[in-house]
């Protein structure tokens, strides 16, 4: 392309194997791999065009880039293909109301690119999805892959995604996903048994925060009336048992120390895969857990050139902590028209006779 389009008789030194272009007013244009985001680091930008930002690292622009431009007083561009709701979406989505920004999309239908008989083409041996993903920019479809994708799109077209607000006459639970390196996600769920509903009311995910600063985040939610919450029970990641060197105990120990007892039940995850399918089939979701739509879009397998097949499990990125968080919620919770097993009456009555005091004995031993 630089061979293409770059003008020859401006040009000072071009070296193809560097993929850089030297200009005769000491003007300097590369070619960069973001993959390698290191190499990125401790130049001089002053201007920067980021091409498929959707499959790069969303810290790549923020901890590497922007600093340089702030430096340089340099300008930035983003192009590419939407997937999902990540952050190439985010950066759309808040460009409209950023002074001295502007967005711009091309349809493939509007553009005129492309025949309307080649799109016929392309559209009929294409998922629709898939379709509307490369050919007509649409952000609001799961990626390729998606591990919950039939589960999501069923839930929006059957108007499961809504406003929606908490009541406090319902059994309210949390499901927490834990992060050391990584983030912890904390969902909260409302249950009305007598008709199977489970809703999903409210989300939250943060990093390099202490323990502390989630426990006072579930303590301050607040019901209509100005209420601290009443919880039925917590569920939990099971890594969550696993003791720190310093202190001697273990995260869901000093939950428990804290007055919030939680139940982590062990499983693989295929089981909790499909727990939390079922669970999507009937869930409610309110429309202010954006963070949440965004991960399950996005919450996806890979594909095996060399198997050529999804791999088994899925891929572990930003967007993994919250749908395990659901995935938690899914193998913990469980309402069943059909007779339950021994080990589901088991954890009903645990659920029954949670208590604070009585969880806190139960974890402390």
């Amino acid at each position: 392309l630089f061979k293409k389009y770059v003008p020859w008789d401006l040009v000072e030194k071009a070296n193809e194997s560097e993929l850089s272009v030297r200009f005769k007013n000491g003007s300097l244009l590369e070619l960069y791999g973001s993959e390698n985001e290191q190499t990125l680091r401790g130049r001089e930008f002053h201007g920067v065009v980021f091409d498929e930002y959707a499959q790069q690292g969303h810290n790549v622009f923020t901890e590497i880039i922007l600093p340089t431009l702030a430096t340089t007083m340099g300008w930035v561009m983003w192009i590419g293909t939407p997937q999902g709701r990540n952050q190439f979406w985010e950066i759309y989505d808040k460009a409209y109301a950023r002074k001295g920004w502007g967005r711009f999309m091309l349809r493939a239908s509007e553009s005129g690119l492309i025949s309307a008989e080649e799109l016929a083409i392309q559209q009929a041996n294409m998922d629709e999805a898939e379709y509307l993903q490369e050919f007509e920019c649409a952000f609001d479809v799961p990626v390729k892959g998606a591990v919950f994708k039939a589960e999501w799109q069923r839930l929006k077209e059957e108007g499961r995604f809504r406003k929606m607000e908490y009541d406090p006459d319902l059994a309210t639970y949390t499901s927490w996903d834990f992060g050391v390196a990584d983030s912890t996600a904390i969902l909260v769920f409302q249950v009305m048994p007598a008709y199977g509903e489970v809703r999903l009311v409210n989300e939250y995910e943060n990093h390099g925060v202490p323990l502390e600063h989630y426990i006072a985040w579930v303590k301050g939610l607040r019901d209509k009336n100005g209420q601290p919450c009443r919880f039925r029970a917590h569920f939990g990641d099971p890594s969550g048992h696993s003791r720190n060197l310093v202190t001697g105990r273990s995260i869901i120990e000093d939950l428990g120390r804290n007055g919030i007892p939680m139940y982590a039940r062990r499983s693989w995850k295929k089981d909790q895969i499909h727990a939390a399918k079922k669970l999507l089939n009937r869930l409610i979701v309110s429309d202010s857990c954006t963070r949440f739509e965004q991960c399950v879009m996005n919450y996806r397998y890979t594909w095996d050139e060399n198997k050529n097949q999804w791999s088994e499990e899925p891929f572990h990125d930003e967007f993994s902590h919250m749908a395990d968080s659901l995935m938690y919620m899914s193998v913990n919770y469980q309402e069943q028209a059909a007779p339950k097993t021994e080990i589901e009456k088991k954890l009903d009555a645990f659920k029954r006779k949670m208590s604070p005091a009585l969880s806190q004995k139960f974890y402390s031993g």
